[in-house]
């Protein structure tokens, strides 16, 4: 994960650190080159999709272009169109956590944020007011079930269709990300986004985002009364650990070998259609998020108290 994370981290460092020239409090203009993170889809979701992005397409998951001061405007963060650009990062550029930032935006949007390039700033950041929120355009998954008469039987059958779908995020949780993160939210944000990048260990990453955080609170027990307030469930900890590690029933992803003949199969292909895969993917990816949230919400509120 280390690798995955720093080489990430050294894309967006060199680019910003190429284009990069003008103080910190000095609004980017028009025509300047910008570090640009581009989106590439959507992360693997049980209910948020983003339609099929074509080579050198620039799809509007931000329909309108927004500008977010953050912290009296020491950061300037504008999204537009496809595109995420960090406008003014304060000095000492080198010290400034991009990669929690750039991981808690696709954490949230549900976007993945992959392809870094500089171009040319097409707009002037001046002519836009500073928003609250930025919004990200998406699609949600509704199941559509109908039945029907074949040889006399009643017979169901079910089918996903998309409708509009909104996410915001707002100016005072990312101002809280970069405050009060914590290794550990940052690790648990990573895990859940490599599950999600690859389905066939979601299972087993999204255990370690949950024990990360419980590692915060030395142990589960204690992680689960802390966060009980800000919505964790013990249940859903409880079967979503139970999924990765059963051992006499295990599925094939998850983190044990069967102690006999009896292996539970998760169709990566089909995670959402296979009835069985579509239930322990949904269920897993609540239950972790659950987690995640429920965290920063704790983090929050134990700021603002200090």
């Amino acid at each position: 994960m280390r690798r995955y994370a720093a080489a990430a981290d050294r894309t967006l460092r060199t680019v910003a650190k190429a284009v990069s020239g003008a103080e910190a409090d000095v609004m980017t203009t028009r025509g300047q080159l910008v570090p640009a993170i581009k989106a590439s889809g959507a992360i693997l979701d049980p209910e948020i999709v983003l339609e099929a992005i074509a080579f050198g397409d620039d799809p509007p998951v931000v329909v309108h272009d927004t500008r977010l001061d953050l912290f009296g405007g020491q950061v300037v963060l504008l999204f537009t169109g496809s595109k995420f650009i960090p406008l003014t990062i304060p000095e000492p550029q080198d010290r400034f956590p991009y990669y929690p930032l750039w991981y808690f935006i696709k954490y949230r949007s549900r976007l993945i944020y992959n392809v870094v390039t500089p171009e040319r700033l097409a707009l002037d950041p001046a002519s836009l007011s500073a928003s609250t929120t930025v919004t990200f355009t998406l699609r949600r998954l509704v199941e559509v079930t109908r039945e029907e008469a074949i040889a006399g039987e009643t017979r169901r059958f079910w089918h996903h269709e998309t409708e509009a779908h909104e996410i915001s995020i707002d100016v005072q949780e990312l101002e809280g990300l970069l405050r009060l993160c914590t290794p550990q939210l940052y690790f648990a944000i990573a895990y859940y986004l490599i599950g999600c990048e690859h389905p066939r260990y979601f299972l087993i990453e999204f255990f370690k985002a949950v024990e990360v955080i419980e590692n915060a609170f030395g142990g589960e027990s204690a992680a689960i009364d802390a966060l009980r307030e800000w919505g964790v469930a013990r249940a859903d900890l409880k079967k979503l650990k139970r999924y990765a590690s059963e051992q006499q029933r295990p599925f094939d992803i998850g983190r044990h070998a069967p102690r006999g003949e009896d292996l539970r199969v998760i169709d990566v292909r089909r995670l959402l259609d296979e009835p069985l895969s579509r239930t322990v993917f949904r269920e897993s990816v609540a239950a972790t998020r659950q987690a995640i949230d429920a965290y920063f919400a704790y983090l929050r509120a134990r700021g603002k108290a200090e």
